[in-house]
């Protein structure tokens, strides 16, 4: 599936810009992004709930918007289906299979089974996290190609969430489908995604895979005798915090050569820690300002 180029103005102080990147087979890819930063309205614009402005959104080459049929490989999970309370699970997956022909009926049936669920169950009358993951059985038994999880994990106690993230983990596995998942659950969305983008203002900012930030990105923090930070530092990596004389930074890279020329500078304190994608968020806000926070 290939996003390009693809613009959207969602109202009058905030739009999508010139967003592409492809989802490859068998990819679990998580959208990252301050709250308000439109991962919501690209899931929407991308199947076609919203207007693009620009753009195209292929799947196998052909233009969705053209080609209606290129829908039944696209599957959107939003975080709520209140229009479904008044129903029945055999209704819901009677009204999936209409929309998606290849709806696989036994694997609903035996997933609602493992949670203790039966097709009588009226879906307005269950909790909050069963919902939750009806909604998320139903995204995979659809057989759609493409899926786009809009925050699956909200509402989902402890114990949920481990079942969803092994269902999605072994869905993805065996059905070879790709799933971009937009979730504020860092911690677990960093367990099962193989890739992440990170959106910011309406702009895709990066685009990395989680083994290679591993092996190449680092975070440091530092202390120095003085207020005035190197220039090495500041022209080769971000800055995430500032805590009373404690900077820690952000490095895509530190090979050896770059940080001789660091230690050159005498830092009181260099430590190596490790990077989590909760730091790529962070070293999206911060500033140069931020030094102000130093005492």
């Amino acid at each position: 599936m290939d996003i390009q180029h693809l613009s959207k103005k969602v109202s009058a102080s905030f739009s999508l810009k010139d967003i592409h990147f492809t989802l490859k087979t068998g990819e679990i890819t998580g959208l990252i992004g301050r709250n308000g930063n439109g991962k919501s309205s690209l899931f929407k614009t991308m199947v076609g709930l919203y207007q693009k402005d620009a753009g195209s959104v292929l799947i196998d080459g052909k233009e969705i918007e053209t080609v209606p049929e290129q829908k039944e490989h696209l599957f959107l999970l939003q975080d709520s289906l209140s229009y479904f309370d008044s129903l029945k699970l055999k209704e819901i997956s009677n009204y999936y299979h209409i929309v998606y022909p290849n709806f696989d009926q036994a694997l609903f049936q035996r997933e609602l089974k493992k949670i203790k669920l039966t097709l009588d169950e009226r879906y307005g009358k269950l909790s909050k996290g069963t919902k939750t993951m009806v909604r998320l059985i139903s995204a995979f038994a659809t057989g759609a190609n493409y899926l786009l999880l809009d925050e699956p994990l909200d509402g989902l106690d402890t114990i949920q969430r481990k079942h969803a993230l092994a269902f999605i983990l072994k869905q993805a596995a065996t059905n070879q489908v790709s799933i971009l998942i937009a979730s504020h659950q860092l911690q677990e969305l960093e367990t099962i995604a193989d890739r992440i983008l990170v959106l910011k203002e309406g702009t895709l900012t990066k685009d990395f895979y989680l083994e290679h930030l591993r092996s190449t990105a680092i975070k440091v923090q530092f202390v120095f005798v003085t207020k005035d930070i190197p220039s090495v530092i500041k022209d080769n990596a971000t800055l995430l915090s500032v805590e009373g004389r404690v900077l820690t930074y952000l490095f895509e890279e530190l090979p050896q050569e770059l940080e001789n020329e660091i230690k050159e500078t005498k830092p009181v304190l260099f430590d190596r820690l490790p990077v989590s994608i909760e730091d790529i968020i962070r070293s999206q806000s911060t500033k140069d300002a931020d030094y102000q926070m130093m005492n």
